[in-house]
């Protein structure tokens, strides 16, 4: 049997004979969004700044302030502070305020 033939070989070149392509489904991952996993921050007051002020980070354990922005930021104000009064001078901030052991928040005069 001969490998080469010349009907073949005229045949090819009259109606060439294409492979379809086959291609693979992608496979494309669905994504869907997780619960909201913010945990509220909670800033315990030490008092051990040189002031009083909230905006004062010695103030706080932890070396850091609360901004207020988020709203979500627990203030905790522990009866052993080493400063009982303290001065909220945060302007447009929110907090939730988790618990005062014997310490009178003084809020400015802002008018």
């Amino acid at each position: 049997m001969a490998f080469f033939s010349w009907t073949r070989w005229l045949r090819s070149l009259v109606s060439p004979t294409v492979k379809p392509i086959r291609t693979r489904r992608r496979f494309v991952p669905k994504l869907e969004p997780l619960e909201n996993r913010l945990a509220p921050a909670a800033f315990t007051w030490s008092g051990n700044g040189l002031d009083s002020k909230w905006s004062t980070d010695a103030n706080w354990i932890g070396g850091a302030h609360p901004t207020g922005v988020s709203g979500a930021e627990d203030l905790v104000f522990p009866a052993n502070a080493s400063r009982k009064v303290n001065v909220n001078d945060l302007t447009n901030a929110t907090f939730n305020l988790r618990r005062i052991d014997s310490v009178k928040p003084k809020v400015p005069d802002l008018r």
